[in-house]
């Protein structure tokens, strides 16, 4: 239901044009959330310029397989007719927002030669070390 407005607008726009989408991921199923890359490839690649916001670990990190392209076929994917969807590694740039005692500082996160984040979300790392430490501890 979040995603529907999304889907709405991406639809309407033209070629073009820029959407700032903030959080599409909210109230979505992480296995979902991986296919977010896709859709908004699709839109890409029709013109669009998007500017998304996430809070989602899942969304960014699999920005590279819509990046290495995969055919999206009606059994796996259910879509209604099968297709091919790659996103030009050179259209997509990820950053991570962080508010220190100075401000808040943007740093840009490097895509590897396949289009996945080759550090991973280093804000989110650091989370997910401090819980994962106290499971396996």
């Amino acid at each position: 239901k979040q995603i529907l407005p999304i889907l709405v607008q991406l639809v309407k726009n033209e070629a073009g044009t820029m959407t700032l989408i903030e959080e599409p991921e909210i109230s979505m199923h992480p296995e979902y959330q991986t296919l977010l890359p896709f859709l908004f490839a699709h839109a890409v690649n029709n013109g669009q310029q998007l500017i998304i916001t996430t809070q989602s670990s899942y969304f960014p990190l699999a920005l590279g397989r819509a990046i290495q392209g995969e055919k999206l076929t009606t059994k796996k994917y259910r879509v209604p007719e099968e297709r091919e969807i790659k996103l030009d590694r050179e259209n997509v740039a990820v950053y991570q927002m962080q508010r220190d005692e100075k401000g808040i500082k943007l740093d840009l996160l490097e895509l590897d030669k396949d289009g996945f984040l080759k550090r991973g979300i280093p804000t989110f790392i650091k989370v997910e070390k401090e819980l994962f430490g106290r499971i396996f501890s």
